[in-house]
């Protein structure tokens, strides 16, 4: 349910933000933490958000759990929350993944 739920999150985002895609400077990988103990991978590229079977590969890095994600796109205030707590980890250029968040939920 969690993997339907997010691939259905994904392509609103990729038909919604496509002209951001065609900015996004570096890859990013997302790794997302379900609750069944396993873990979905996607990256984040000049071509949209896609899905992988492994982690890919990428020098900038966001993971979450996915009820800490789904939290996060409700509401911004969470998001921050979340990043201050350690709870959404960012590895890698901070300072553009952060831009890159941001572009995404507006």
């Amino acid at each position: 349910m969690e993997k339907e739920t997010l691939t259905q999150m994904i392509d609103k985002i990729n038909t919604k933000h496509e002209a951001e895609f065609k900015k996004v400077e570096e890859p990013i990988a997302i790794t997302v933490h379900l609750s069944d103990g396993n873990s979905a991978y996607y990256r984040i590229d000049t071509d949209g958000i896609t899905e992988h079977d492994r982690e890919p590969d990428a020098s900038s890095r966001i993971s979450a759990s996915y009820s800490d994600l789904m939290k996060a796109k409700k509401s911004k205030i969470q998001l921050v929350r979340f990043l201050g707590t350690g709870r959404i980890k960012l590895r890698g250029n901070v300072k553009m993944l952060m831009r890159e968040i941001k572009a995404l939920l507006s």
